[in-house]
């Protein structure tokens, strides 16, 4: 990739950006292109938190840094590097003031400047409202909750297939109940409906967006957790690693914590996250002259360094006449309501706006919109059957298609049928083609949430959202070939398949339980992947534990008799070329 990129520096070429989530865009000489700057020049309503990123410039040609705002004056700063080297970010040493312009000038051209400088304006107070609060439940047990001897601590939904897949070897999904009563977390499960990993919150906390992600070259699972209070929810990305050690977190930048619309990690070791923020605005034409707006807006984030790469607002490139959202006194208007970001191949953005009933195509660069897909004024003209209402989960694919979760129905109660949605895109051409449309099997529509995913085989995996708490896969032919859902009263925002090894950084569990005179020595590892039978050790001390049984793996937890008197037990993890994986900790028979 290095050695690319210096051939087109060599050669005087912009630098591409590879990839359905590729890297930001590399370093390119300064008569080739003007170095970007976020916030976007024209930004109305910047935190007053804001660091100034600058992109596509060596830290150090970045000479000659300016920033003065018009009510507190020149900024005194420190210029900090990206951890890929092609850009830095001037850090102010204090915050800029309420409802002021803030010019940033440099010895470099900018990309948006205009007399030398590009320049923003800081975000105006939103006056007092009320935030939506979510409810959420703390019950541990609860009806369509599961049990077990050897995790008495964890409760994950029951998973029950309603469509098995035939003549398949394991698969995972991920999923992450929450909203329920019960408890709520992240969850594998596999295409028999058995629990492989359950990770348990706290009461009042949720879980969004649980996936795989490559970060520094290693498979990690990650997602995103917060509490329950609050419009949605300002939280953290969590990064673990196949021992499911949490290995990075991302809280954020200039002031705005990610909440729970989105997190992707790149394989280029970035964050694509999403954040809300309160702030005084224009309404009309949905409501007064001058109110509280709700903006939405997406950035990438360099995880090492907490700095961002790439920063855009939905005020100042969405109209609100766009939306259609309803105005509410005393609350500030959704008007975009952004879902998702992800990174089409060639570095642009693309983003879903619930609120515009559209979805966006970006340029990386200067932050205007290439093409618009659906709502009042959309780039491509589509016959009826393929509108979108309230979408979700708008990206590339593996194939150059795009795909889109159809949520069809803005407000409860929901009338119609929710889709899974595919298309071709021509942008040289301006035409857009449905190809497939994946119709929820029981005939159910969501009002929120939801997801799409294309696999490696063609098969498409589709997580319904809402109160629909289930997930269905389909071949592109649109035969349903596996169909599962949740039995707890929960939601799951996306899911997905993917595939997994793992080998958690604790022991297995053990337990020991007498029924009618029997013993039975129930064994599990929770979220191990690899385990294919479990070893029973046994004997009157703690330390002369041998083996005295064995059982292949049975779900989570696996029960074997004991098969005679002990008074000490452990469990052995052992892999189907009959390798010890891990031992439990011995316990006391009582």
């Amino acid at each position: 990739m290095a050695a690319s990129v210096l051939a087109l520096l060599a050669v005087g070429l912009a630098v591409g950006c590879a990839g359905s989530h590729g890297p930001t865009s590399g370093v390119e000489a300064a008569h080739v292109q003007d170095a970007a700057v976020y916030p976007l020049a024209g930004t109305p309503d910047a935190s007053a938190q804001s660091e100034i990123s600058f992109r596509g410039v060596a830290p150090d040609q970045l000479t000659g840094v300016k920033v003065v705002g018009s009510k507190s004056k020149v900024h005194a700063g420190a210029i900090k590097a990206h951890s890929d080297g092609e850009g830095a970010s001037f850090v102010p040493a204090k915050p800029f003031a309420a409802g002021e312009r803030v010019s940033v000038s440099a010895d470099v051209p900018l990309v948006g400047q205009r007399n030398g400088a590009v320049s923003f304006t800081i975000a105006r107070s939103p006056g007092a409202f009320k935030y939506q609060t979510f409810a959420d439940g703390s019950k541990p047990v609860v009806k369509g909750s599961t049990t077990f001897h050897s995790r008495p601590d964890l409760h994950p939904p029951i998973v029950k297939v309603t469509k098995p897949m035939a003549g398949t070897p394991s698969r995972y999904f991920f999923m992450a109940p929450k909203s329920g009563p019960g408890q709520d977390g992240p969850l594998i499960f596999d295409n028999k409906g058995q629990i492989v990993w359950f990770h348990a919150l706290r009461p009042g906390f949720k879980s969004y967006d649980f996936r795989t992600a490559t970060y520094g070259g290693k498979p990690v699972v990650t997602w995103w957790q917060g509490r329950s209070a609050g419009e949605y929810g300002g939280g953290t990305g969590i990064i673990a690693d196949s021992s499911y050690r949490v290995i990075a977190t991302v809280k954020g930048a200039n002031g705005y914590p990610p909440d729970l619309h989105e997190f992707l990690v790149t394989p280029q070791g970035t964050a694509l996250v999403v954040a809300y923020r309160a702030v005084r605005a224009n309404l009309k034409p949905i409501g007064p002259r001058s109110g509280a707006l709700l903006d939405s807006i997406a950035m990438e984030i360099d995880i090492k360094t907490g700095r961002v790469l790439f920063e855009w607002h939905s005020l100042g490139h969405i109209p609100v006449r766009d939306s259609y959202s309803v105005y509410k006194a005393r609350s500030p208007l959704d008007f975009t309501h952004l879902n998702s970001v992800a990174i089409d191949d060639d570095g642009n953005f693309l983003i879903s706006a619930r609120n515009t009933w559209t979805v966006y195509k970006v340029d990386r660069r200067t932050g205007k919109i290439i093409w618009r897909l659906g709502g009042k004024r959309s780039t491509f003209k589509l016959p009826s059957y393929a509108h979108i209402t309230a979408q979700h989960d708008f990206t590339r694919e593996g194939d150059g298609s795009y795909t889109v979760f159809d949520n069809a129905n803005m407000f409860t109660p929901p009338k119609w049928i929710s889709r899974a949605l595919d298309y071709s895109i021509d942008e040289k051409a301006h035409r857009a083609r449905l190809l497939h449309a994946f119709r929820q099997p029981q005939g159910r529509g969501s009002t929120t949430q939801g997801s799409v995913q294309q696999l490696a085989n063609g098969h498409y995996v589709v997580g319904w959202g809402d109160a629909i708490p289930g997930l269905s896969e389909f071949t592109a032919g649109g035969k349903l070939v596996f169909d599962a859902r949740l039995l707890t009263k929960v939601q799951s925002y996306r899911a997905y398949s993917l595939p997994w090894s793992a080998e958690p950084n604790r022991p297995p569990d053990v337990a020991v339980v007498k029924k009618k005179g029997k013993r039975t020595v129930y064994a599990s590892w929770n979220g191990a992947t690899d385990v294919a039978q479990w070893e029973i050790l046994a004997g009157s001390t703690a330390d002369s534990v041998s083996a005295v049984a064995h059982a292949p793996r049975r779900g989570f937890e696996t029960g074997i008799p004991l098969p005679g008197p002990a008074k000490f037990v452990a469990a052995r993890a052992v892999s189907a070329s009959g390798a010890t994986l891990a031992r439990s900790k011995v316990v006391r028979v009582r």
